[in-house]
């Protein structure tokens, strides 16, 4: 019995085809896309709200 894990292969046998892949990159640079939207959205909904008084402390 060995005390090791096997280790996976560095280069494995599959490998995607052009097309899938290229979608694939798409796939991710929209999703990018939609989160810089949303995060510059937010932080400018941030800079517009006015914060809320604080209660007086008397």
């Amino acid at each position: 019995m060995t005390s090791q894990l096997l280790l996976l292969e560095d280069h494995p046998q599959w490998k995607l085809n052009p097309k899938t892949r290229e979608q694939g990159l798409r796939g991710i640079a929209n999703a990018r896309a939609v989160l810089r939207e949303a995060q510059a959205k937010a932080r400018a909904e941030a800079l517009e709200s006015e914060p809320e008084p604080l209660p007086d402390a008397a």
